[in-house]
């Protein structure tokens, strides 16, 4: 871990990534989270930043990657027209953990991923796969397990 809080980021190996991933309808979601399921990859599936709210979903996740930045930020952020524009890009939205034993597997599991997305016209949120908020999403959510759905060991994998 590094960072300052609440911008804590994971330094984790290559092998572990996290994404956004939206879609156009919730029935594209619904098929998606299906089909991951179905192909045996993932680590971690978890709706986490709804809790924010559809409209201020973007701005607090910039507040909680920017220790520089705080709550009074809010309002400028919420009316941002490319923060805006993001959030409604994530309306229907889930958050995914990938983790590969080996170089080759976590190939596998991104190629799957993107066959997948592709199938549901989906698509990985790009304000989400910056480094430095990829990085905060992906302590965020293996740091509270608790909260997650976790896919290899609902497998018993």
């Amino acid at each position: 871990m590094t960072g300052t809080a609440p911008a804590y980021q994971a330094m984790l190996p290559d092998n572990i990534r996290a994404y956004t991933l939206a879609f156009p309808s919730w029935q594209a979601w619904t098929d998606c989270v299906h089909k991951i399921w179905d192909a045996g990859i993932g680590y971690i599936g978890h709706r986490q930043f709804n809790m924010f709210g559809r409209d201020l979903k973007f701005a607090m996740i910039k507040i909680l990657t920017d220790p520089s930045k705080t709550l009074s930020d809010l309002k400028r952020l919420t009316e941002d027209p490319e923060i805006r524009k993001i959030n409604e890009s994530m309306k229907r939205e889930f958050q995914l953990v990938l983790a590969g034993m080996t170089p080759g597997d976590i190939g596998w599991q991104e190629k799957a991923l993107d066959q997948i997305l592709a199938e549901t016209g989906g698509w990985k949120v790009d304000a989400m796969n910056d480094p430095q908020i990829a990085r905060w999403v992906l302590a965020y959510l293996v740091r509270l397990g608790h909260k997650n759905l976790n896919l290899g060991l609902c497998r018993g994998v």
